[in-house]
């Protein structure tokens, strides 16, 4: 009897934990240096839902662009995923990939700026953020999207 009550403990106790990951559990982090591996640039992931884009963006700074200003986008508290730069990359693009859903990629740098995608010239491409001079350190990204739950890859090129 003792053995069934620590079996039946053991099982209660796994998936208590197994559920109690935290959001941060969908997080992949993408390390990528100068000539990075464009194959091993991409991760997987899920929009949130609890958050609308605009609210978060409020919370995180004063100075929101307007690209970050877009109503019915919801995002988790949490950031997605992390981008760490461990030294300075002079041009990135970040793509979303929504299989064409309404989606938008935010991303505050290690000095807290936000920055926001545009919409995507189409084919793989739902959000894109395109810039020059990235710094050192770790950037925090949300994708967030129309409906809770939308699939979407992230992918990183030079």
């Amino acid at each position: 009897m003792v053995n069934k009550r620590q079996n039946i403990l053991f099982l209660l106790t796994s998936i208590l934990l197994a559920t109690a990951v935290p959001v941060m559990a969908q997080n992949a982090t993408l390390d990528l240096s100068p000539g990075f591996d464009r194959a091993q640039a991409s991760r997987l992931g899920n929009t949130g839902s609890d958050l609308l884009l605009t609210d978060l963006a409020a919370d995180l700074s004063t100075n929101v662009p307007a690209a970050c200003r877009i109503e019915e986008r919801y995002s988790s508290q949490q950031p997605d995923h992390l981008l760490n730069l461990p030294q300075e990359l002079v041009d990135l693009r970040l793509t979303v990939n929504s299989n064409g859903k309404p989606t938008t990629l935010m991303v505050q740098d290690p000095q807290g700026r936000l920055y926001c995608g545009q919409p995507g010239s189409g084919f793989n491409e739902d959000s894109v953020l395109n810039r020059t001079h990235w710094d050192a350190g770790e950037y925090k990204v949300w994708v967030s999207g129309a409906d809770a739950g939308q699939q979407y890859r992230l992918s990183a090129r030079e």
